[in-house]
């Protein structure tokens, strides 16, 4: 605060100008500088992937990717992806199965990397009346890069098609530099 010809320095016949005061006034910008960088640097983020079309029939064996389920992510940072996805199906016996899981450039997600399974870790359901499904799979994602995103689902166990209808994805983009530097 200027009173007359001072800083606030206590020096009355500096004129505002001193040198004191720009040094504080610059150390406390570049400290809140720091703290918006960190808050900004930590934050987790989300991204919802909504399917325009409500029903798809599930004819293949093979994972195939919904139609309108395609996102791209673009991380600046070491990132842990947790893909979230709810959808909800029916199949003509209990001899066939309707798999649903995410995909990142193609290649299937896990969790955690279990995946010895005949199918992976996201849902299988195999019930012949309307069930809901939720897949949960998580992937580290590396700085630069951009990856494309997708819901992948396949039939299994029988040749019938099966229905699965709803589908949609809460993709949870947490830093992981700011954990591994809170935990040192």
């Amino acid at each position: 605060m200027m009173c007359g010809n001072t800083c606030g320095c206590g020096h009355s016949g500096c004129a505002g100008n001193c040198a004191w005061a720009i040094k504080e006034l610059q150390g406390q910008i570049n400290k809140l500088t720091q703290q918006i960088t960190n808050i900004e640097s930590s934050k987790i983020t989300t991204q919802t992937v909504k399917v325009p079309a409500h029903s798809h029939s599930i004819t293949n064996t093979q994972f195939t990717a919904i139609p309108g389920s395609q996102a791209t992510l673009t991380v600046t940072r070491p990132t842990k992806l947790v893909a979230f996805v709810s959808f909800h199906s029916i199949t003509p016996s209990v001899n066939t199965s309707c798999d649903v899981t995410s995909a990142l450039n193609g290649s299937i997600l896990t969790l955690a990397g279990y995946n010895d399974y005949p199918w992976p870790t996201g849902t299988s359901l195999n019930h012949n009346n309307w069930a809901n499904g939720v897949s949960i799979t998580q992937e580290v994602l590396q700085p630069g890069c951009t990856y494309n995103y997708d819901i992948r689902a396949r039939v299994r166990g029988g040749n019938q098609p099966s229905t699965a209808n709803g589908f949609a994805s809460l993709l949870v983009l947490i830093p992981l530099i700011n954990i591994v530097s809170k935990t040192i």
